[in-house]
């Protein structure tokens, strides 16, 4: 597809093998970081402050496709863990 893409003038594809950060911090706006995967202290650490009021999303470009990590406000309870809830927070 890349000649097609080429004929009609469009943009190369998004960069591959990085992880992007993107917040909504307000309505009609998006704020973005990126770095390569090889950075996995900063990737690890975005999926773990994912911030469901910032309306975060993680993705991860590969060459075969993309992988998208979103916030959400769920509480988790394992089976057999009644009575006791888990925040993914």
């Amino acid at each position: 597809m890349g000649w097609l893409q080429r004929l009609t003038g469009r943009a190369e594809s998004a960069q591959q093998d990085v992880a992007e950060l993107l917040s909504t911090p307000r309505l009609f706006r998006v704020t973005s970081e990126t770095v390569s995967l090889d950075d996995r202290e900063t990737v690890r650490r975005w999926l773990r402050e994912l911030d469901p009021d910032l309306q975060q999303q993680v993705h991860i470009r590969r060459p075969w496709g993309a992988i998208a990590a979103i916030s959400d406000r769920r509480v988790l309870q394992p089976a057999g863990t009644e009575g006791s809830t888990f925040s993914r927070r």
